[in-house]
């Protein structure tokens, strides 16, 4: 009676967790089929264990130990990708994304918006990063909050990004620091600088970190410790979509 009485709190439990990974779409987060799966693995886990307790065969509580272990480690070949990505990530530095590999989404944050792996368009490599936005949401975009923060040794940050629609689009970059927060998120304590996308175009941007440095109204920005890196469109009036490739610092050009 007690395997059954398991049975029927790790089915309810996982039931829960399923229909919590999809209520997460409603407020910012995307359902994840790998977080459903730890979740799946973790309850399997728990309950093998307690069944190894219950019953009295030494052979068939070393069979529940043994599932209990494996069913712990599946959930980690995640993480372990995870960790090899951001070591690739590390090794390419001073280039900051190319989106070759679909994990380097994982250090971006989709914000009133929609990120995706792309091979329509590219400008080197075989695939960008494409980033759609509705119409009427406040501040759409794609925020790279993965990165390597010391940038003091360079003088540009440079991407290139394509608009694929048949209009205009004012795409607007913001930066800060890990001292931002203390501002409360000022806007005039952080970098802001708005770029005109033509139609059916591709475009190569290129923002002089010296400009950033001096950005905040009352100091200097800690280019040692920049924290995020944001693409959006302001209040966008109609649906709207860009691609961008080939995120790298550069020493190009001269600083003011």
């Amino acid at each position: 009676m007690g395997v059954v009485r398991l049975l029927i709190l790790a089915s309810v439990l996982l039931a829960l967790g399923g229909t919590c990974e999809v209520l997460q779409q409603f407020v910012g987060r995307a359902t994840s089929l790998s977080d459903l799966l730890a979740n799946g693995c973790g309850l399997l886990a728990g309950l093998c264990w307690c069944v190894g307790r219950l019953v009295n065969s030494q052979s068939k509580k070393l069979i529940a130990s043994i599932m209990t272990a494996a069913l712990l480690l599946i959930p980690s070949w995640s993480p372990g990708f995870e960790l090899r990505e951001c070591v690739l990530q590390r090794n390419e530095f001073p280039l900051l994304a190319s989106f070759e590999r679909p994990r380097e989404l994982n250090a971006w944050f989709a914000h009133e918006a929609t990120i995706e792996q792309s091979t329509t368009w590219y400008c080197d490599g075989s695939a960008s990063m494409q980033v759609n936005g509705l119409a009427g949401t406040k501040h759409p975009g794609a925020n790279f909050q993965g990165l390597i923060s010391d940038w003091h040794e360079f003088t540009a940050l440079e991407l290139d990004v394509f608009n694929p629609g048949d209009k205009p689009l004012s795409l607007r970059f913001s930066i800060f620091d890990s001292h931002h927060h203390a501002s409360g998120y000022d806007p005039a304590e952080r970098f802001g600088q708005t770029a005109e996308l033509p139609a059916g175009e591709a475009s190569h941007i290129r923002i002089d970190l010296a400009d950033v440095r001096n950005a905040p109204a009352d100091r200097v920005m800690d280019m040692s410790h920049i924290q995020s890196l944001n693409l959006f469109v302001v209040r966008p009036d109609a649906d709207f979509a860009f691609l961008v490739d080939n995120v790298r610092l550069t020493n190009s050009g001269a600083t003011k």
